[in-house]
């Protein structure tokens, strides 16, 4: 039996609820790189519409990752990403390059399947390249931060925990103020570059005397724009960045979609 014939029924003929898990397992114990070539299960994934059983597609996906198959066999299951940073650095680039490669492949194939870039396939892969970029997890993400600022100068991420209080009496908000700014400055390092982050900073806020970004007026301002951001899946917000971007002339034109990981320094005595 093709393996992939289970994803097709899981698909057009979804199990009861309390079968759901088997099926799942089974699909993941049929579907490896083994048993079916990367670019054959993308052409599958590139023909589903819906989000249902994204977080199967997800883990599909990892298992493909030569990052993520070691840090399983060294660590176990983790939600997180943080044992990355434990794995050879050229295992972890050639994990983001094959990545970049599925990012590519299903492009073109949806482009030339007259398909929408705002697909599933296209979300699920952004999900894994954030997760095994090396700033999915706290530690990570703080490290290449202070890599960052030595050169576009300090972020103090703090000033917005006066405003993450705001969104306790808001059943309307998206998001606490601290956690929006980080998506979006994660997604902007992994999907765009430094560079356009440093941009970015400088259209919606300006720095002090002290070569400190003024955070507190940039959330003032643009507090509106990164709840919206904050509700919107990967490629939307691809898309809706790319559209700032481009409005604020920080890019000529619309960039293929592709990710750059990150190699933080971390200190080993670090727990």
């Amino acid at each position: 039996m093709n393996p992939l014939s289970i994803l097709d029924s899981l698909y057009k003929s979804p199990p009861p609820d309390d079968s759901l898990i088997t099926t799942y397992e089974q699909a993941i114990s049929s579907i490896t790189p083994q048993s079916i070539k990367l670019p054959t299960l993308l052409d599958f994934c590139c023909t589903i519409d819906t989000y249902d059983h994204s977080e199967l597609l997800f883990q599909l996906l990892l298992n493909y990752l030569p990052q993520y198959a070691s840090g399983m066999a060294n660590n176990g299951d983790s939600v997180e990403f943080s044992f990355v940073h434990s794995i050879d650095k050229e295992i972890r680039a050639k994990g983001h390059h094959q990545l970049n490669q599925a990012l590519k492949y299903c492009q073109k194939k949806l482009k030339d399947n007259s398909r929408s870039i705002n697909s599933p396939i296209m979300n699920t892969l952004m999900s894994a390249c954030l997760a095994s970029s090396g700033i999915s997890d706290d530690l990570g993400l703080s490290y290449a931060i202070s890599d960052i600022e030595s050169s576009i100068g300090y972020l103090p991420i703090h000033e917005l925990e006066t405003y993450d209080d705001d969104f306790d009496s808001d059943p309307n908000a998206s998001d606490a103020a601290t956690a929006s700014f980080l998506r979006t400055l994660s997604f902007i390092l992994v999907f765009f570059e430094a560079s356009i982050l440093s941009k970015f900073l400088n259209i919606v806020t300006e720095k002090d005397s002290d070569n400190s970004y003024n955070l507190e007026k940039m959330w003032i301002n643009y507090s509106e724009e990164m709840n919206q951001w904050a509700l919107m899946n990967n490629i939307e917000l691809f898309i809706s960045l790319t559209k700032f971007f481009k409005h604020h002339q920080l890019i000529d034109a619309p960039r293929s979609l592709s990710m750059t990981g990150y190699f933080p320094v971390i200190p080993t005595d670090i727990d």
